[in-house]
C-alpha cells in the first residue's frame, strides 16, 4: 500500500504550479506551523465552524488569535451574500494584498475562500486545508471556485488555485457515514474514468475505505488526485477533455438542487453516474458487462435514499440551467465504457423522462436494472 507519510506532488496551473502535501497529522497533531511559512500578524483563517468546535486546540487556530473568520458551511451560505460577508470581514480586519489567507474546511469553505480571494484587491494568496474526504480526494485540486446564485448550483465562479494544499487524513475521523460516502462517491467516479483493473481493485477495497483504514485512504486519495490531475493539467479551463470530470454531475447537480440540497454532492454524483450509465445503456453505447461493474461499485452508496427524491419535473428545471448546456437538448456526460466518457448535447426531454422513469422504478426495486 502507498504510505501517505511525506507524500508531495505539484499541479500545473495557469498562475504557477502549486504543491500538495499529504501526511496524517500534519495539521491536527502538529504544534509548530512554521513549515507553512506564515507570518503571525498577516495571516487570516477562514474556518468551518464545525472544525472550530471539533478541533479547538489546532496550533493554527491558537496562533491566529482574533484573525479568524468562522464559516457556516452550508449550500445556502455558498452565495453572493456569503462572499460579501467575507469581504466585510476582510475590510474590518485590515486584510492587505500581502496577507495569507488559510481556508480550513470542506468544499463549501474552499469555494467561498477561492472566490473571495480571487476578487478581493484583485487577488489574495491563499492556502487550503481540506477536512472532508470529498475535498481531500477531489475538489482540492483543479482551480475551480463556485458559488450558488438564487436556486442554481455553482452558476457563478472562477479559476483561482491556492498557493499550497495540506491534506491531513486525521480530520476524517470526525466524519459521519454520509460524509464518508459523499467522498467515496467522487473516488468511485474518477475510477470509473480510469481503467477496469483499478476500478475492480477499488471495489475489493471499498469496505476498508469506508472504515477509513489509513493505508487505504492514502492509496485512494492520492490515486484519485492523480487521475484528476492528468485531466486538469491538459485542460484547466474546462474547454475539452476536462469536461469528462463532470461525469455524473449534470443529473447530480440538478438532483441536489431539486432536493433543496438534502442530497449531498458526492451522493448526487453517484446518482448522476447511475443515470448517465442507464441512458448510455439504453442508447446501446455502453456494454452491459461494464455497466454492471460500475453499477455494483456505486450501488452501495445509494441505499437508504428514496425514489421520491427523483422528481423529474423539478430535476429538468435545473438541468435546463446547467452551465455546460450548449444545444437545444439537455447536456450530459455519458459513458461508452470504463475510462471512456464524452459529452453530448442531444438528450431530448422525452428521453430524459423515459430514463428518469426507468431510474425511479429501479430504485424501488433495490436498484435492479
Amino acid at each position: 500500500m502507498m504510505d501517505m507519510e511525506s507524500a508531495k506532488f505539484s499541479v500545473k496551473s495557469y498562475r504557477k504550479p502549486y504543491d500538495v502535501f499529504i501526511s496524517p497529522g500534519i495539521i491536527v497533531e502538529n504544534n509548530d506551523d512554521s513549515f507553512m511559512g506564515l507570518k503571525q500578524n498577516s495571516t487570516i483563517l477562514l474556518v468551518d465552524k464545525n472544525i472550530l468546535k471539533l478541533y479547538p486546540d489546532l496550533d493554527l487556530v491558537r496562533r491566529a488569535g482574533e484573525n479568524i473568520i468562522p464559516i457556516e458551511a452550508t449550500e445556502n451560505g455558498k452565495s453572493i451574500d456569503g462572499v460579501i460577508g467575507l469581504y466585510r470581514s476582510f475590510l474590518s480586519k485590515g486584510v492587505k494584498r500581502d496577507w495569507n489567507v488559510i481556508a480550513i474546511g470542506g468544499g463549501i469553505v474552499q469555494d467561498l475562500a477561492g472566490f473571495a480571494c480571487h476578487t478581493y484587491m484583485r487577488g489574495l494568496k491563499w492556502t487550503f486545508i481540506p477536512t472532508t474526504l470529498l475535498a481531500q480526494a477531489d475538489s482540492c485540486i483543479g482551480s475551480k471556485t463556485s458559488i450558488n446564485f438564487e436556486d442554481s448550483k455553482n452558476i457563478l465562479g472562477s479559476f483561482y488555485p491556492p498557493e499550497k494544499i495540506f491534506i491531513d487524513s486525521l480530520f476524517l475521523k470526525s466524519l459521519d457515514r454520509e460524509n464518508i460516502l459523499n467522498g467515496i462517491g467522487e473516488i468511485v467516479k474518477v475510477h470509473c474514468m480510469d481503467d477496469i483493473g483499478n476500478l475492480r481493485k477499488l471495489m475489493d477495497d471499498l469496505d476498508k475505505l469506508k472504515e477509513l483504514k489509513p493505508e487505504y485512504l492514502g492509496l485512494y486519495i492520492r490515486q484519485s488526485l492523480d487521475i484528476k490531475r492528468k485531466l486538469i493539467e491538459s485542460d484547466e479551463f474546462d474547454k475539452g477533455i476536462r469536461l469528462q470530470l463532470n461525469y455524473g454531475h449534470c443529473f447530480g447537480h440538478a438532483l441536489e438542487a431539486a432536493s433543496n440540497f438534502s442530497i449531498p454532492h458526492g451522493i448526487g454524483v453517484s446518482f448522476g453516474i447511475e443515470y448517465a450509465n442507464l441512458l448510455s445503456l439504453r442508447r446501446s453505447i455502453l456494454p452491459r458487462e461494464e455497466y454492471n461493474i460500475m453499477h455494483q461499485a456505486i450501488k452501495s452508496m445509494l441505499s437508504g435514499y428514496r425514489a421520491a427524491w427523483v422528481d423529474p419535473e423539478r430535476i429538468i428545471k435545473y438541468l435546463k440551467r446547467d452551465k455546460k448546456r450548449t444545444g437545444k437538448g439537455l447536456s450530459m456526460i455519458i459513458s461508452e465504457g470504463i475510462g471512456r466518457q464524452r459529452k453530448i448535447d442531444d438528450v431530448s426531454f422525452q428521453e430524459f423522462y423515459e430514463v428518469c422513469n426507468d431510474f425511479k422504478n429501479a430504485m424501488e426495486n433495490n436498484f435492479s436494472f
